[in-house]
């Protein structure tokens, strides 16, 4: 079933585009930027930067889901540094939204 609505979301979303409607098809969220790699051609492990808690990850998920998205990608720097991406990745399971990490 969450296959069928998914694909339904995506068709919907490029029936949409197609006729000049624009609809978003993908949440791309950087989780974190902390890293345990020290690679010489990427900084992210040297920035220190913000993470939104887990209640704004479910606000974000939340309007994400009320615009139709289909597709949620976990990113980072290392997302599994993160103690509750578990937790991260179930809240977007739960919206219906297809969930892919990189």
């Amino acid at each position: 079933m969450r296959q069928i609505n998914t694909a339904f979301k995506l068709v919907k979303a490029w029936i949409k585009n197609k006729i000049g409607i624009l609809q978003p098809i993908v949440l791309a969220h950087m989780v974190t930027f902390r890293c345990n790699m020290r690679c010489h051609y990427c900084d992210y492990w040297r920035r220190n930067s913000y993470e939104m808690s887990l209640r704004e990850i479910e606000t974000l998920f939340k309007e994400a889901s009320d615009l139709d998205v289909a597709i949620y990608t976990a990113t980072g720097g290392e997302p599994l540094i993160r103690e509750d991406t578990c937790s991260i990745l179930n809240l977007a399971n739960d919206r219906l939204l297809h969930v892919t990490h990189h």
